[in-house]
């Protein structure tokens, strides 16, 4: 904006509302952070094959899921599941693979997989993030209820997308760690396989759950 006479243009400054930050956050840790299939699978592969073979896994994951929370803050996702039919196609495919891997969980041999084993790929990673339409309902919800950068709403877009996905990461290693820990307690065969179907048969509820919910 130019001035009547100086000719001297004025630029907007950057403010942060520091408490909608923070309130955002913790609305996204409360959304995010809860049991769900994405992070139970998490927690299965840790157990399995430990941090080295669950990264690629993650990896791919968190591309997915960064994709779609960008798309999210851009409004072009929010548009895209608001269409019936693309919705649905991307719940199948979601389903569909979890589907497969609480199948691989749950009758996987019993002992510690070389990583190789567990078939956890950053493609697979990818397809499961993206395709996730109740998480980009949930990314939707948190970012349409608060303004971080008031007037500027690129800043805004870009500074949610940063938050959120901290909470992301932050909460995917949490489950990672998890499945870690249980993965380092010395099991009988027989109780190996209990906790193996265990979590092939949480992977599918949250699926299904998120299925029919969306």
């Amino acid at each position: 904006m130019l001035a009547a006479k100086g000719g001297i243009r004025h630029k907007r400054r950057m403010v942060f509302d520091w408490t909608a930050l923070l309130l955002y956050l913790l609305a996204a840790l409360a959304l995010l952070g809860a049991p769900g299939s994405v992070p139970l699978a998490l927690a299965a592969a840790g157990r399995r094959v430990g941090w080295r073979g669950t990264l690629p896994f993650f990896l791919g994951v968190e591309i997915g899921l960064g994709i779609g929370a960008a798309l999210t803050a851009a409004g072009i996702m929010t548009a895209l599941i608001a269409v019936p039919s693309i919705k649905l196609g991307l719940m199948i495919v979601a389903v569909a693979y979890l589907l497969y891997l609480a199948w691989r969980t749950a009758f996987a041999p019993i002992g510690r997989l070389a990583a190789g084993d567990f078939a956890l790929n950053p493609l697979s990673g990818v397809i499961v993030g993206i395709a996730n339409p109740k998480g980009f309902a949930a990314f939707a919800a948190i970012m349409a209820g608060f303004t971080i950068v008031p007037d500027m709403a690129l800043w805004d877009g870009v500074v949610k997308w940063i938050g959120v996905m901290a909470v992301v990461i932050a909460v995917d290693i949490v489950w990672i760690a998890i499945g870690i820990l249980i993965g380092s307690v010395d099991l009988s065969p027989r109780h190996e396989r209990m906790i193996n179907i265990g979590f092939g048969i949480a992977i599918v509820a949250t699926a299904i759950f998120a299925f029919v919910t969306a």
